[in-house]
């Protein structure tokens, strides 16, 4: 490697290096106060986006376990008569 790409490269990355700290000083820092209130709309957000994913798997939950119950008296109401059946014809 030569003796000016050697440079060349060391002052680009020092170039990127300052353009990227130049950027991160002159960004604005929260306050507590600011820090706090994002958080709690985060917070607020993340309450909605479960609420809306969670809603269509409860009410799926909900049906199965209303089909459940009704299979479950019907094989009961099956199981009594096979019985009465079998008890009336033996």
């Amino acid at each position: 490697m030569e003796l000016s790409s050697a440079v060349e490269i060391v002052l680009c990355s020092h170039f990127s290096v300052s353009c990227l700290l130049s950027h991160i000083l002159t960004q604005p820092m929260l306050s507590p106060l600011e820090f706090q209130d994002q958080r709690i709309g985060l917070k607020e957000q993340k309450k909605k986006s479960s609420k809306f994913l969670l809603t269509p798997i409860d009410a799926s939950r909900q049906i199965l376990n209303s089909a459940y119950l009704s299979l479950s008296k019907i094989h009961s109401l099956l199981s009594t008569f096979l019985v009465y059946l079998f008890n009336e014809f033996n």
